[in-house]
């Protein structure tokens, strides 16, 4: 696919809200769009983007603009197969330039340098051990690939080496400030540690480009529950909880949050629907069970 979003900087193609005399809900859904994209809430503005490009299904402005909230959401797949409808497209050279740079972006940081990587996780994906050896040995030959260097601190988390997933990662965003999964796992890597506070400042670097990640907010509310502002904790996990009441982090943490609050009777009723949901965790239906009748003290 060429990697050049437009050929030239015309404008000939811009969107105009008032020469589309189709039905007014999608000119609507754009307007809601661009209030929640200029409000940093992602969720929303792709949702309503999404309904826009229903409508408008051949405007370059509208799937341009859908691109950058599903990267911000990182919806990475779904981003790159939005860029591959526009590219070659002509816009005005604001957007152009936009859209390059995060295309750039994705493909530095989320795809890896050579398909043998893919390789490498299917021949030992199920052996962690073995798997992070042959990541290692693949980043021999690719010391910068972003994505391997992610996925083996990953892996060295799952062994709860979380030094040296620490080391590897933190290189990393180092030198791309804006890689947001790299903050992530840091956040989960320190909240593992118990620095609680430096999960949250990790937490508030992926909010600050996006304040309805869910990922980094159901990472800052165990954070909070753990320093033990519960009230805070609630707070968020209500508004985590209120974006996707699906989402068996945000159903976990709302139970977490209601029994830290003393709210018995909100928590048992979050964590039977936790129970029969689709996505069925035994570690975290063991963990949150043990909590619960007191077994394990997660707060100390």
């Amino acid at each position: 696919m060429d990697k050049n979003f437009f050929i030239n900087y015309t404008c000939r193609n811009h969107f105009s809200l008032v020469r589309l005399p189709s039905v007014v809900s999608g000119a609507v859904a754009f307007s809601r769009g661009e209030k929640a994209a200029k409000e940093k809430n992602y969720i929303t503005a792709a949702k309503e983007y999404k309904k826009a490009a229903e409508k408008y299904s051949d405007s370059t402005l509208v799937l341009a603009k859908l691109f950058l909230a599903q990267y911000y959401n990182l919806q990475i797949d779904e981003a790159y197969d939005t860029f591959a409808l526009i590219s070659g497209r002509e816009s005005d050279s604001e957007l152009v330039e936009t859209a390059n740079l995060i295309y750039s972006k994705i493909n530095t940081y989320y795809y890896p340098q050579s398909n043998s990587f893919y390789t490498t996780l299917l021949e030992y994906y199920d052996n962690t051990e073995i798997l992070v050896e042959a990541i290692t040995e693949y980043l021999d030959y690719y010391p910068d690939d972003v994505c391997a260097t992610y996925y083996l601190a990953d892996k060295k988390f799952e062994l709860k080496k979380y030094d040296e997933a620490e080391q590897l990662i933190s290189k990393v965003v180092a030198q791309y400030d804006d890689f947001y999964f790299g903050h992530l796992l840091l956040a989960e890597i320190y909240c593992e540690k118990g620095d609680y506070n430096k999960s949250v400042q990790h937490c508030l670097k992926v909010l600050a480009d996006n304040q309805q990640n869910t990922t980094a907010l159901g990472n800052y509310v165990r954070a909070e529950l753990k320093l033990g502002d519960v009230k805070k904790g609630l707070e968020l996990a209500t508004k985590t909880y209120n974006l996707d009441k699906t989402n068996p982090l945000s159903m976990a943490n709302m139970a977490l949050a209601y029994h830290y609050n003393n709210m018995p009777k909100e928590r048992d009723e979050m964590f039977e629907a936790f129970k029969n949901g689709i996505y069925k965790d035994a570690y975290t239906i063991n963990l949150l069970t043990s909590i619960f009748n007191g077994e394990l003290e997660w707060r100390k």
